[in-house]
């Protein structure tokens, strides 16, 4: 797929990092998060393999947390990156492009904060 994006293998990447840092140190393995910040349309030909990097992190228990970045309200939507947040405990964040100076706001309030912080923030709804 020569346009489209290549989450899956950016996925599968970080995950196969994450597995190398908590192998390296089983005593006191690092808590991990991957976040995407994506601002593509979904591939649906990259769905199996984005599944399957999914519930890899499920079972590792790593969290995704996004941020999708579209034109309008319409366009902010991902189904692939809802289910990622949705079945890793994650957060996902659909953003505007006329809104994009909310960014940094967003990435240091939200994203920032480890798992015992989150359960006290109260996240935008939609």
């Amino acid at each position: 797929m020569p346009n489209g994006t290549q989450l899956a293998g950016a996925l599968s990447l970080g995950l196969t990092y994450i597995n190398r840092l908590q192998i390296d140190s089983p005593l006191n393995p690092p808590s991990a998060r991957i976040l995407i910040v994506s601002t593509s349309q979904d591939s649906k030909g990259q769905y199996i393999p984005i599944m399957n990097a999914i519930f890899a992190a499920q079972k590792a228990k790593i969290q995704i947390d996004v941020v999708r970045i579209g034109g309008d309200a319409k366009t902010t939507e991902s189904t692939f990156l809802q289910q990622a947040s949705y079945t890793t405990n994650g957060v996902y964040t659909p953003l505007e492009a006329t809104k994009l100076s909310q960014l940094p706001q967003y990435l240091l309030q939200l994203y920032a904060a480890d798992q015992a912080a989150r359960s006290h923030l109260v996240f935008p709804k939609r």
